[in-house]
C-alpha cells in the first residue's frame, strides 16, 4: 500500500510538471485580448515599423494558438473575435497613423518646396542680372 502510495503521489507530480510546462489556450488567449487593447490604446502612435511588428507578434500568437488541440467551441469563437478585433482596430488606427505620418510629409514637403522655391527664384534673378 505504501508503494501505491509513493507511486501515485510520483505520478501526480510528473502529471503537474507536464501540464505546467504546457501553455494553456487560455494564456495564449490572453495574450491576444492584451495584445489588441495595446493596440486599441496606442495603435494612433505607432510607425509602420511598429505596426509591422505587432502584426508579426499576432501572427505568431495567432499560430500557437491554432496548434492547440482541443480547444473549445467558446475558445475557438473568443479566438475569431480578436482576429476581427485585431484586424479592425489595426486597419482604423492604422489609417489614423498613415494620415498623421502623410500630414508630416506634406509639411516638411511644403517647407522643402518653399526652400526649393527660393532657390529657384535666385535661380532666375542670377540669370536675370545683367553685368
Amino acid at each position: 500500500f505504501k508503494t501505491m502510495k509513493k507511486l501515485f503521489f510520483t505520478l501526480l507530480i510528473a502529471a503537474f510538471a507536464l501540464t505546467a510546462c504546457k501553455p494553456s489556450a487560455e494564456k495564449y488567449i490572453d495574450d491576444l485580448k492584451d495584445l489588441v487593447e495595446r493596440i486599441a490604446e496606442e495603435g494612433s502612435e505607432y510607425t509602420s515599423e511598429q505596426w509591422e511588428e505587432v502584426s508579426q507578434e499576432f501572427e505568431a500568437l495567432i499560430e500557437k494558438v491554432q496548434q492547440l488541440e482541443g480547444l473549445t467551441d467558446e475558445q475557438k469563437q473568443e479566438i475569431m473575435k480578436l482576429q476581427g478585433k485585431f484586424s479592425g482596430t489595426m486597419m482604423k488606427k492604422g489609417f489614423d497613423s498613415l494620415m498623421k505620418d502623410a500630414d508630416k510629409i506634406m509639411k516638411d514637403a511644403g517647407s522643402e518646396l518653399e526652400k526649393a522655391g527660393k532657390a529657384i527664384e535666385g535661380f532666375l534673378e542670377g540669370l536675370g542680372d545683367k553685368d
